[in-house]
């Protein structure tokens, strides 16, 4: 049995499929990415109204973000236009300076160099990106030994996360990586020149400084300023020399000056008018200031040059500070100051440098007279305490201010109380006698509290002493030396 035709319902199916048609053209261009197309409006409501309302919604809120997508992405260009902008000024400020700049990560990865820190390091900008900072700039002392990576500006920065300097006064060397371009004016090489041997690149006086790069409170990398100071170390090392070469011309006509005034005093001790002996002794005196000024001088010069030799022997130390005690009994003469050496009992022989012993204490003994105002006293003690034999210096004087102390043992440098106390002084006594100490393998630290004295300590280690010395005689406990003005 058939089933006859609805002509209602064909009717019913051929208007849908007009108005789904009118959707067609839509979905097409909208396939393409053009939403730019409108639902027609019915012109009455049916079953297909609310579809056609939906598709309309649909297309106003995909034209919508794609306005608000397109605007974002014009705005994301202008800032990525901006930041290629900022990021090529700060390339050619950095590239541009004179020192080397290195940039590394946590791990001490190069993330970033300019040209003069590759040509100080010896290696090709793209070459250093990614390598090991540490392993491309190693650093040595003056006298060659490799410091060990954990002590280097850069680690130090990443591990304390705090900045760290290394000037001069460090006296750090860079060792390029052999077959760099240091040393040249250019980092631009000849097609025809060769690479020089390791043995032929020669180490690199530099400072260095390094910063940590901070971010959420966690250091994740550090920025590493280079320069090259070969110069300056070649012209300070030149003025060294001058320094040493007219301090040892000046010592030879002072010696004689000392000599026959010291002469002129004797054969005429009881003879001279007493005018004239006065101005013998004003002499011999000002003499004696200008010869320890030039031996301090001296010192200086070989500590810097690093020519200052340790010629060790057995040496007493007692012995050595009573002898310095009656040569400087003349600075006594005019002081009305109290000073006592006292040593301890069956005190071991060091096997060190006498002359460079002696040294170092005539600068802390010297200071310590120099800055007690009368009346004071000035208390030397020389023992044995744990692995080291310690010699103390403690005076009654100005004391240290505490803003001070940090600088007490740097050249040239004298506190404001010792100034107004004494106009005349070099600030290198201090300065030498801690190099000396340190050259000695001792230590040297001090207490002081201004206005209430200082103490100045000096240990060297008992493993210098000499153990195939006889012990000397047993001394009494108190005072070897009691001198009271």
């Amino acid at each position: 049995m058939t089933s006859q035709p609805n002509p209602e319902l064909e009717r019913y199916q051929q208007s849908v499929m007009a108005k789904l048609d009118l959707l067609l053209p839509i979905f097409a261009k909208a396939a393409i990415g053009d939403f730019s197309q409108n639902v027609p409006r019915p012109h009455q409501q049916g079953e297909l109204t609310e579809l056609f309302v939906g598709v309309q919604l649909m297309l106003g809120v995909i034209r919508s973000k794609i306005t608000e997508n397109t605007n974002a992405i014009r705005h994301l260009r202008a800032a990525n236009r901006a930041l290629e902008q900022e990021k090529a000024i700060d390339e050619a400020i950095l590239g541009g300076i004179g020192d080397g700049l290195v940039m590394i990560d946590k791990t001490g990865r190069v993330t970033f160099i300019n040209e003069p820190a590759a040509v100080l390091l010896g290696c090709p900008r793209e070459q250093a990106l990614g390598q090991s900072y540490f392993e491309l700039a190693p650093l040595q002392d003056q006298a060659g030994h490799r410091r060990p990576t954990t002590e280097q500006p850069a680690a130090m920065a990443l591990t304390t996360g705090r900045k760290v300097d290394c000037g001069m006064a460090a006296q750090l060397y860079l060792v390029p990586v052999p077959g760099g371009s240091v040393h040249t004016k250019s980092p631009r090489k000849s097609a025809k020149s060769s690479p020089p041997s390791p043995s032929s690149v020669s180490p690199v006086a530099v400072a260095i400084a390094a910063a940590p790069v901070i971010f959420g409170r966690r250091t994740v990398g550090a920025v590493c300023l280079l320069r090259d100071i070969s110069q300056e170390v070649n012209l300070d090392r030149a003025k060294t020399e001058i320094i040493s070469i007219a301090s040892h011309q000046l010592r030879t006509p002072l010696t004689t000056v000392k000599w026959y005034a010291e002469a002129a005093l004797d054969l005429a001790k009881h003879e001279l008018h007493p005018d004239l002996r006065r101005y013998l002794l004003t002499i011999h005196a000002a003499n004696r200031r200008m010869i320890e000024q030039i031996d301090v001088l001296l010192h200086v010069s070989r500590i810097e040059m690093g020519s200052l030799k340790v010629h060790p022997k057995p040496t007493d130390i007692t012995a050595v500070a009573e002898t310095l005690a009656r040569d400087l009994a003349a600075m006594l003469e005019h002081k009305a100051i109290r000073f006592t050496l006292t040593s301890a009992e069956h005190l071991p022989r060091l096997q060190t440098d006498p002359e460079l012993i002696r040294v170092v204490l005539q600068n802390l003994i010297s200071n310590a007279l120099h800055y007690t105002p009368e009346p004071g006293s000035v208390n030397i003690r020389i023992a044995t305490q744990g692995q080291d034999l310690v010699i103390s210096v403690a005076d009654t004087g100005c004391g240290i201010p505490r803003p001070a102390q940090r600088k007490i043992f740097t050249k040239l440098f004298r506190a404001d109380n010792a100034r107004a106390l004494v106009t005349d002084g070099s600030g290198l006594g201090l300065y030498v006698a801690k190099a000396i100490v340190e050259k000695l393998q001792g230590r040297i630290w001090f207490e002081s509290e201004e206005d209430h004295g200082s103490t100045f300590y000096v240990a060297l280690p008992l493993a210098l002493a000499h153990d195939s010395v006889k012990p000397p005689k047993p001394k009494p406990p108190l005072a070897t030396i009691r001198r009271s003005l």
